[in-house]
């Protein structure tokens, strides 16, 4: 049951991205040919991360894109956000 629960909110979290214009492919294919250099899947889910909100998971982002040279435009970037968020962060949107 708890699955289903974890299947029903990525659903609702992916149609609020596509409501705000975010692209979860994108983000998840940006994600997957850059940061996985350098983050494993455990950065994101353990128990004492760093981000605590989606603003700072966001400016991380940023950051990490700077210091990486990658050159995204602010829409990569937002659909980034919006991949780690609804896969594995969940913070509320507001």
């Amino acid at each position: 049951m708890k699955f289903i629960s974890s299947l029903t909110g990525l659903g609702i979290l992916t149609a609020a991205a596509l409501v705000q214009g975010e692209d979860l492919n994108n983000g998840k294919r940006l994600h997957e040919e850059n940061c996985t250099r350098c983050h494993t899947p455990d950065i994101y889910i353990r128990d004492n991360r760093k981000i605590k909100s989606f603003a700072q998971l966001e400016k991380q982002i940023r950051q990490c894109e700077l210091a990486n040279d990658l050159t995204w435009l602010d829409e990569d970037i937002s659909d980034v956000t919006a991949y780690l968020n609804a896969t594995y962060y969940l913070f509320e949107i507001k």
